[in-house]
């Protein structure tokens, strides 16, 4: 029993997680990195890339080769080959005939390959557009959802300092009473200061937590993973865009841009071609 008792006793406890730090730049850095709308949008590229190689190769040279080999028999009599010679025989024949024959053809002109051809470099221009369009939506939704994160952990501290406040407070006004130099209005009053105070914790802590959770989701790392937000000097120090910068930033945007891309296919798409010039040199050979 002596033994026992001398052995020291030890609990097991589970570590927690390291926090892992994030930074602003390396957060849009993973948004930017493989997102699903972007692998979509990537791949429409490389569609409206082959649509255009199809529609250019309308204008290119077209050159076709046949070649066939076949035994034959010829009636003499009926290419008006007549020979009135006792034995002898119209039908010459089986023999072999060989003929191979090349062509080229190049088109001079066509109107719906030129449409065509103008609405793939359209549909090429417009899938670039959605493609960064979808680049900077993903990097939009994880920057806002940093800041989000970034506000909330640094909400946290704040709250914490006021509700030691508060509860010095509330400790202060309970000494006060004891000694009759307080009333019990003062010490309600105490008292609902640090419950308001503690509720304000319990929703920061919340909101920080479900702030965390949405980017991590967004990002793809680990739901469990501590995180803590790092904001760049450089950031910080950066202000609002000037009115005179406004309207430039406004014209540049990737979604204006995509809009006047469409519209434009829109208006290509009702002018369809009426007549159909078909000019061509083939050289036979």
């Amino acid at each position: 029993m002596a033994f026992f008792l001398g052995l020291p006793f030890t609990r097991q406890s589970k570590a927690e997680p390291s926090a892992t730090q994030l930074s602003f730049s390396k957060a849009l850095s993973l948004a930017q990195s493989r997102p699903i709308s972007a692998i979509i949008a990537e791949k429409r590229v490389i569609q409206s890339l082959e649509r255009l190689n199809q529609a250019k190769s309308r204008f290119y040279p077209q050159l076709q080769a046949s070649s066939y080999q076949f035994r034959r028999v010829v009636n003499l009599q009926s290419s008006g080959i007549d020979l009135a010679t006792p034995g002898f025989d119209p039908l010459v024949g089986p023999f072999n005939s060989f003929d191979a024959r090349l062509s080229l053809t190049q088109s001079l002109f066509n109107a719906p390959a030129l449409s065509r051809l103008k609405e793939a470099r359209l549909n090429k221009q417009l899938s670039q557009a959605k493609q960064e369009q979808a680049r900077l939506d993903a990097t939009a939704l994880v920057a806002n959802l940093f800041i989000e994160a970034y506000r909330a952990q640094e909400r946290l501290p704040l709250i914490q300092v006021l509700l030691k406040q508060e509860s010095n407070r509330l400790r202060l006004a309970k000494t006060q009473k004891s000694l009759g130099l307080a009333s019990d209005l003062e010490l309600t009053q105490a008292q609902v200061g640090w419950e308001n105070m503690r509720s304000q914790l319990i929703a920061a802590k919340s909101a920080a937590l479900e702030s965390r959770l949405d980017l991590a989701a967004a990002l793809g790392l680990a739901q469990k993973q501590a995180i803590r937000f790092v904001m760049e000097k450089s950031i910080k120090s950066k202000g609002l865009p000037k009115q005179t910068n406004l309207d430039s930033l406004v014209a540049k945007h990737h979604k204006i841009e995509s809009a006047l891309l469409v519209v434009e296919q829109s208006k290509k798409k009702k002018k369809n071609p009426t007549g159909r010039v078909l000019s061509k040199i083939k050289r036979p050979s």
